[in-house]
């Protein structure tokens, strides 16, 4: 421990502030120096400076505070800094009265410990600085006064004491008490030692001492439990090298279990995809007839206009044929004829309408067929359109998937429904004209049947003007 600086105040006889550097010339330029001076002066209230900064109390008086303190004074303090295994410390101690009268009573002092090299507060209150001081430099209020500081007092009565009074006094400035201390310890501890070392020697003493012969046959039997030790030991490690390899072999086996599970997974997902190809070679077939499911809807819907205007016609023929039938008088401008003759004429005319209904019928019936096989198809188109849509991340197996057996056969059955989709449409196309052709008979023998309604009016007043003249003949 090394003392750097002494910073005080109103220490004793030293009014005011002092600083005592020693770190500066001429301290630094020797390594022993003396602070002298006469009796009052000061020298011993720089050593009170010294042990107030660092314990805060003094070696003459039990109140430090209380008679350090300069008289008509209000404050005092005192700050050490020094030096231990190269760290920085400062140990401050404060006291004043209250409100700065110096008649006032006084406060308790205030203590501080700070570690300068990171400006770490280390304690606060003299309890702890006194510890954590004697912590670091090893050494309390009482081993520092009397290994550092020695009395001005104490010295001198050192000096004047007879030879005999010597030892005494240097046991008061020493402490060799603490010494006494430490020998009854030491005298304790080798008491302990030597009660155990009686007791090892008696428990020594109870055990018997072996023969010489039972000594070597011992030895022997050493020998042999060794040698049979070291080949226990050999089997022990070829036991180990055949646990590992039991044990990598029992590791392959739950491998091999997992790649068996694995591998049965893998066939359950290509049964699974299989199933989709398959679906999606069935949607691809219906998707063939999309276009054409288009145009025979757009069909249906004519012959459902168609239906609807043939029945208008059929009831407007009912109504020419029910006037026919009421007046068989010819019109005007028609040449004469016979009931029988007009009997015959109506008749051929129902004949060539019974003939254009029994047609109609057999297109509607045929379009019926069609539009069942709409409706089935393009149920079928939904459900192909709707798993599409949610399969679509399973479109690229349609142009991907490795060629097998199975897709040379669905390509074989592709090509021959694409030449039955060609029929199809060539056989639509047929009844397509068939029905433009009945659509243009129906419109002349609507044209007819409108003739037929125009002259029938006609045809009654003439009828009317013959019935009179073969009432006046």
């Amino acid at each position: 421990m090394k003392i750097l600086n002494i910073h005080f105040k109103n220490i004793n006889s030293l009014e005011g502030e002092s600083r005592i550097d020693f770190e500066q010339s001429p301290f630094s330029d020797t390594g022993v120096f003396a602070i002298t001076g006469p009796n009052g002066s000061g020298k011993s209230s720089i050593l009170d400076a010294i042990t107030l900064g660092l314990y805060g109390e003094t070696f003459r008086f039990d109140r430090p505070a209380g008679h350090v303190m300069t008289q008509h004074t209000a404050e005092c303090f005192s700050e050490i800094e020094f030096t231990l295994n190269k760290v920085k410390y400062r140990s401050s101690w404060h006291a004043q009265r209250r409100d700065a009268n110096s008649e006032s009573e006084l406060t308790p002092p205030e203590m501080k410990l700070t570690r300068l090299s990171d400006d770490e507060v280390l304690a606060t209150t003299a309890q702890q600085v006194c510890a954590r001081i004697t912590e670091i430099t090893g050494m309390n209020f009482r081993n520092f006064t009397r290994s550092i500081l020695l009395a001005q007092g104490d010295f001198a009565a050192f000096l004047n004491a007879l030879d005999n009074e010597r030892m005494d006094i240097l046991e008061k400035i020493i402490s060799a008490d603490i010494y006494e201390d430490y020998r009854n310890e030491v005298n304790e501890k080798a008491a302990e030692a030597q009660q155990r070392l009686d007791y090892l020697k008696q428990d020594l003493s109870v055990i018997p001492i072996m023969e010489p012969g039972k000594l070597e046959a011992c030895e022997h039997d050493l020998i042999d439990f060794t040698d049979q030790t070291t080949e226990l030991r050999e089997e022990q490690s070829d036991l180990k090298q055949q646990q590992a390899s039991l044990q990598n072999v029992l590791t392959l086996h739950s491998r091999i279990a997992d790649q068996e599970k694995k591998l049965q997974q893998t066939k359950s997902l290509s049964e699974s995809e299989r199933q989709k190809l398959d679906q999606l070679t069935t949607a691809q077939d219906a998707l063939l007839f999309k276009d054409d499911l288009e145009v025979i809807k757009e069909k249906n819907h004519d012959i459902h206009q168609d239906k609807a205007i043939l029945t208008d016609f059929r009831g407007e023929l009912k109504q020419i044929q029910d006037h026919i039938g009421a007046d068989k008088t010819a019109p005007d401008g028609l040449p004469p004829k016979s009931v029988t003759e007009q009997g015959q004429i109506l008749s051929e005319i129902r004949a060539q309408v019974g003939q254009l209904n029994a047609q109609r019928q057999s297109e509607s019936d045929l379009w019926q067929s069609l539009g069942m096989q709409i409706d089935d198809k393009t149920s079928n188109l939904a459900n192909v359109s709707k798993w599409l849509e949610e399969h679509v991340a399973d479109e690229s197996l349609l142009a991907s998937f490795p060629e097998t057996g199975r897709l040379k056969n669905l390509r074989a059955e592709l090509v021959e429904l694409k030449e039955k989709q060609k029929t199809f449409t060539k056989w639509s196309k047929n009844t397509t004209a068939s029905l433009k052709n009945n659509t243009s008979a129906i419109a002349q023998e609507n044209k007819r049947i409108a003739d037929l309604k125009h002259k029938l009016p006609l045809a009654k007043k003439g009828a009317g003007r013959t019935g009179a003249g073969q009432e006046s003949g």
